[in-house]
């Protein structure tokens, strides 16, 4: 077995989080373990399934954050980075690469947003987003999810409404969709 997959089970094992892991992966201890050549996809739902960050875990940092509250978990097992200080609103920063932006702002995108429209539209709080490095506070999130279902000529408004993207490994979500994952793990925060 590869070190790092030993890493990975070694915390699965301390955390009692095989279940988990199973439920969400579909992959059981006796299967890590016997698997000789496990692929980056195959290792990744693992860790997405024990709340683990893969790319921690890779640095040789990983740690499973025991979080208090259902939401704090499901952005921690999509290592979706958040700030929460007393009397400020919850703010989370959207994990998107720099080629997913991309495709949200260039006009050949695969998911170009379209141009700059009135000052309530999705274009004009995402690009707020983009320009703040990626962070929104969770009433942007629904000032979004809002504009996505009222007024936007993109059709996105289906993902904001799907709790099964839940279930779907975060990492094989295409940026509409992972937009949408934070809002529904959010939205009863507002």
């Amino acid at each position: 077995m590869h070190p790092l997959t030993e890493r990975l089970v070694a915390l699965i094992d301390q955390h009692q989080l095989w279940h988990e892991v199973q439920r969400y992966s579909g992959w059981d201890r006796e299967r890590v373990v016997a698997c000789t050549t496990m692929t980056t996809s195959d290792f990744e739902d693992v860790c997405y399934g024990a709340s683990i960050n893969s790319y921690k875990l890779y640095n040789d940092a990983a740690t499973i954050v025991v979080s208090p509250l259902a939401w704090q978990r499901e952005l921690d097992r999509r290592a979706v980075e958040y700030q929460q200080v007393a009397d400020k609103p919850l703010e989370i920063r959207l994990p998107l690469t720099v080629e997913e932006w991309c495709s949200l702002y260039q006009r050949g995108g695969d998911y170009y947003i379209g141009d700059l429209e009135a000052e309530d539209s999705v274009q004009v709080r995402l690009d707020k987003v983009f320009r703040d490095n990626g962070w929104a506070a969770v009433a942007t999130l629904a000032a979004i999810a809002y504009a996505v279902s009222k007024t936007s000529p993109i059709n996105w408004d289906h993902w904001f409404q799907d709790s099964g993207l839940l279930q779907k490994p975060y990492y094989k979500l295409i940026p509409p969709q992972k937009l949408a994952v934070i809002w529904l793990i959010v939205k009863e925060e507002v």
